[in-house]
């Protein structure tokens, strides 16, 4: 007589059945191990990737809709011009650590350096070009700065052009503003050790501001203004 389940009836806990089950796992990790060697992510037939596994979308074109959705999101802007490049995007790659660890900061340096102006298009228009030119940056020595909109010379005087308004206009978004600069764009310039400082001297300059704006009423200068004025700028952007 067939038992209670029926002909189909197995015992789960069958010695076999438990081999057979744990060496089709273990064959599916080795696979999926061989497909993923050194990091590269598994991605279907429908996609394009370069000789790194990293994947390639298009076509990046440059309207304002990519514009947009790549200035708040700046990270994906590097790792796209990485792929084009032929590099792996995986962040377990140390130069892919270090050229997305640049990329939180890329707004707002941009945003300094080219004052919004009211017109979105517009500000946006270059936002793509200029992201993407970290990879191709870190690739060169540090000298390769000198010149361009990355360089410490240039976000320094950027900082000393800064006019208050509508956009980082409370002392609280100046700071942010600082302190992101200096937290992922300064490792361009800086060894972790000075960012750390310069870090904790802004902390410092924040409190004595708090000082100052109570001994003037609330009617002193931007807190931008203060770093310029009490040296900070000149010590750590030259």
């Amino acid at each position: 007589m067939p038992g209670f389940f029926g002909s189909s009836w197995y015992n789960p806990y069958d010695p076999r059945a438990l081999q057979a089950g744990a060496q089709a796992q273990q064959q599916k990790q080795q696979m999926y191990q061989e497909i993923t060697g050194a990091g590269r992510p598994v991605y279907g037939s429908q996609f394009q990737v370069n000789p790194r596994g990293a994947p390639l979308f298009g076509p990046i074109t440059g309207n304002l809709f990519q514009q947009g959705f790549f200035y708040d999101y700046p990270t994906a802007a590097v790792t796209q011009r990485l792929a084009e490049m032929g590099f792996s995007t995986h962040v377990t790659n140390p130069f892919t650590q270090y050229a997305v660890g640049i990329a939180p900061g890329l707004r707002k340096l941009y945003d300094i350096l080219n004052p919004p102006t009211g017109d979105q298009e517009s500000q946006l228009a270059g936002f793509l070009a200029f992201a993407q030119q970290v990879p191709q940056l870190l690739l060169g020595p540090a000298g390769n700065l000198a010149g361009t909109q990355f360089s410490r010379r240039a976000v320094g005087q950027a900082l000393r052009n800064f006019a208050p308004g509508e956009q980082f206009g409370d002392f609280t978004e100046q700071y942010q503003l600082v302190d992101d600069i200096l937290q992922y764009i300064g490792s361009l310039w800086m060894t972790p050790t000075w960012q750390r400082i310069a870090r904790q001297d802004l902390q410092q300059k924040l409190d004595d501001y708090h000082r100052y704006m109570a001994s003037t009423n609330g009617q002193g200068m931007s807190f931008l203004e203060f770093l310029v004025g009490t040296g900070f700028v000149d010590r750590y952007f030259g």
